[in-house]
């Protein structure tokens, strides 16, 4: 990893994957940290659900398997979320499994007319070479307002979108097999992921606001939560 902190050289368009890539390789070095200032600082719905979720606070064994036992229980089946409620009323429920229920509450997955596991829309219908995730998207587009203000303050309205979405389209997207020394091939490997990727980063800009998104990242989370005895 690279310790220098100067932002490359700023695209000439929207077309020029060579910088595109430069950029794209530097802000992979930048973007965790971002993500640490972004979910301590947004207002975003999904910010503030990682906040409520990323607490440091663990449920039981027992709580989480409960939790995705109901998730999972076909919808109209009698006594669905009855032993959730009998958990919670039992004075023994833990803090974070209090607010796991309230957050599923308030994504209408008690109520919602589905089975099994929430489903997200499908963003593409051909499977993408590289795909970035919704909040690399939403990383990127910090990272560019605070290193380029002036470029981006030149940018005619809704033109930054044009240039994160490039920058999404290939980013993570350097293989082993890129070269270095060779910046022309590597400019046409990221023009192939831009072309595999472009409609389906226009999707993961939606995302993050839904409802559906929501629930899908809470449902993921609920999967993999660590426990406590």
């Amino acid at each position: 990893m690279s310790n220098d902190t100067t932002p490359p050289p700023w695209p000439t368009g929207t077309k020029d994957f060579a910088r595109l890539g430069a950029l794209a390789d530097w802000i992979d070095e930048k973007i965790a940290v971002e993500f640490e200032d972004w979910r301590e600082t947004s207002d975003d719905d999904y910010a503030r659900l990682r906040r409520a979720l990323d607490d440091g606070d663990f449920v039981t064994a027992a709580e989480k398997n409960l939790l995705l036992s109901e998730i999972r229980h076909p919808t109209g089946e009698k006594g669905r979320w009855l032993s959730v409620a009998r958990h919670l009323q039992s004075g023994q429920a833990s803090g974070k499994f209090v607010k796991l229920v309230g957050l599923l509450i308030e994504y209408n997955a008690v109520s919602a007319p589905r089975t099994g596991k929430p489903k997200q829309k499908a963003v593409s219908e051909k499977k993408p070479v590289f795909l970035a995730s919704s909040i690399d998207v939403v990383l990127i587009e910090r990272i560019l307002r605070r290193e380029y203000r002036e470029e981006v303050s030149d940018l005619k309205e809704n033109a930054l979108g044009r240039y994160s979405s490039r920058l999404a389209e290939i980013f993570r997207g350097r293989e082993e097999s890129d070269e270095p020394d060779n910046p022309a091939a590597n400019a046409k490997r990221d023009q192939k992921r831009h072309v595999s990727n472009k409609n389906a980063i226009t999707a993961l800009k939606k995302d993050m606001g839904r409802p559906a998104f929501l629930l899908g990242q809470l449902v993921a989370y609920i999967e993999r939560a660590a426990t406590r005895s």
